[in-house]
């Protein structure tokens, strides 16, 4: 339970974060907002042009992609607060197929509304092919390899 003051706190800034139409001040979430402008980063990484993006994605990405990229502490600090949010750029995307090269099999929304990993996860842990592009499946007519024969529930699941 919180205390008093701090309910009070909390109220007041509830108060002011409210529309003004509403008595508020209109205060935007700081935190929202900055996890949004970092959404938009990431798309902008994904789809436009320049030489930032060339410089990023020579330096930090190195042909990975987006959903393989982890924190290291030789990363510069606005990258890794990159990392943080990407999981909610993940998220919310789904690609476009065009030649399937620039697509994560397993973590991209490519294929429905959900990655393929969280829609058969049993398969994923005994595939081999973990970090496989779209592209790559498609050019070995569809096959995946595995660590064990399937059993019948997973064999309809593939």
């Amino acid at each position: 339970m919180l205390p008093i003051r701090k309910l009070r706190l909390r109220n007041n800034w509830l108060r002011y974060q409210s529309q003004k139409k509403n008595g508020g001040l209109g205060i935007k979430d700081l935190r929202k907002m900055n996890r949004s402008f970092l959404c938009k980063w990431w798309w902008k990484l994904e789809h436009e042009e320049g030489v930032w993006q060339e410089i990023v994605k020579k330096k930090y990405l190195k042909n990975n992609w987006i959903s393989h990229i982890t924190q290291k502490p030789s990363n510069s600090p606005v990258w890794n607060d990159l990392i943080k949010i990407k999981h909610i750029y993940v998220k919310g995307r789904v690609m476009r197929l065009g030649n399937g090269k620039s697509i994560d099999f397993w973590h991209d929304t490519w294929c429905g509304s959900l990655p393929l990993i969280d829609r058969f996860p049993n398969l994923y842990d005994i595939c081999f092919d973990k970090k496989c592009s779209l592209h790559t499946i498609c050019c070995r007519n569809w096959r995946l390899f595995f660590r064990r024969w399937l059993s019948e529930e997973l064999q309809n699941q593939l």
